[in-house]
């Protein structure tokens, strides 16, 4: 968990500093558009869209979805889903416990 306070640089230092200095050992998916679809499932589409080379993706759950993204590399790094601007997810609709309930 990463938090600081709004425009310090979060959503950059995952960018340009974590992500390259992980990739040779994890599998990198970064979701961040939380508004434009059911929450998870644009997180789904995210990590499908890592994966082009693994057809069906989408619908899968997070974790087998991981599981696949893992095994279609021969398994030698394990998957890294960071969720950027998360709270986006939270202030778009304070109420929606029903999309939140999956993430907590």
């Amino acid at each position: 968990l990463l938090f600081a306070a709004s425009g310090v640089g979060k959503s950059s230092f995952l960018n340009a500093k974590l992500a390259p200095a992980v990739e040779s050992q994890w599998h990198i998916v970064t979701h961040r558009s939380w508004a434009a679809s059911p929450p998870l499932e644009g997180v789904q589409r995210s990590m499908a869209e890592r994966a082009p080379q693994e057809p069906g993706l989408a619908g899968l759950p997070l974790c087998d979805q991981a599981e696949r993204m893992i095994a279609s590399a021969g398994g030698d790094r394990g998957c890294l889903l960071i969720l950027d601007q998360f709270e986006e997810f939270v202030s778009i609709d304070p109420t929606d416990w029903k999309n939140q309930a999956v993430f907590f």
